[in-house]
């Protein structure tokens, strides 16, 4: 798994989990990433997601690990994984959405875990 090393800084494996929107559009959608979305990472209010090359999806909330300072080596790390830089991204949870607690546990145990969402991951 491309992203693992991410999870020493808070960040879970989302791909392939299910997002509600609890806001008012409501609805349920699977946290994929495009080919477009591939090496990216990006910030909204609060959260941070990374897309790797081989298009797994990384999601932390902001917070005391998260150091994005130029420099830091988590922004080591995210330029590694995502060459494409920071932008063009969108990051899940950030505006009403949220994913199902016991999909977010299983993943943080192991984060290749598939008991919760159907988008392949590749490798």
């Amino acid at each position: 798994m491309q992203g693992i090393e991410l999870q020493r800084f808070g960040f879970v494996h989302v791909t392939g989990l299910i997002a509600l929107d609890v806001g008012s559009r409501g609805g349920e959608w699977e946290v994929c990433a495009t080919e477009e979305d591939r090496g990216r990472w990006n910030t909204n209010n609060n959260m941070i997601a990374a897309v790797t090359t081989e298009g797994e999806i990384w999601l932390a909330k902001a917070g005391q690990k998260v150091d994005l300072s130029t420099g830091s080596e988590l922004a080591r790390v995210l330029e590694g994984l995502c060459p494409h830089g920071q932008g063009g991204l969108y990051v899940p949870c950030s505006n009403g959405q949220t994913i199902d607690g016991l999909c977010l546990l299983g993943r943080m145990q192991d984060p290749a875990e598939d008991f919760c969402g159907t988008c392949p991951t590749t490798s």
